[in-house]
């Protein structure tokens, strides 16, 4: 998935217009980044890229970035 594509997407999942974002948006500055959208967040990783995150990429992730890296990490 590309870097547009997953922004375009966690945008969906935040309720966020999508060209707000960047991958250095910080998770903690989202209104909508609670936990339907850390559920979310997991089933289009899932589903968009085939893989599964743990729960702790989601503690430890600062940044949509720190996101995406890890789903591309669990891709291998």
């Amino acid at each position: 998935m590309s870097d547009e594509e997953f922004l375009m997407r966690f945008g969906e999942v935040v309720g966020q217009d999508p060209s707000s974002l960047a991958l250095a948006t910080e998770l903690k500055m989202l209104e909508g980044w609670d936990s339907v959208a850390y559920l979310g967040t997991t089933v289009m990783i899932d589903e968009g890229m085939g893989v599964v995150v743990s729960p702790e990429v989601f503690v430890d992730a600062i940044t949509i970035g720190d996101l995406l890296a890890a789903a591309r990490a669990a891709q291998g």
